[in-house]
């Protein structure tokens, strides 16, 4: 739905944000989102 909604740009913003690679974007990560946020951000902010 997102990638509907934003650009390829807006897109990877969001996937480094959320620490969830767009190859790797599916229902499942979608909805683990917050808890990969958290550990994404806290691994590496970049």
């Amino acid at each position: 739905m997102l990638e509907e909604t934003t650009g390829p740009q807006l897109q990877t913003a969001q996937f480094r944000l959320s620490g969830v690679r767009p190859e790797e974007q599916t229902t499942s990560e979608q909805m683990m989102a917050p808890q990969m946020e958290k550990e994404g951000l806290a691994l590496k902010e970049d």
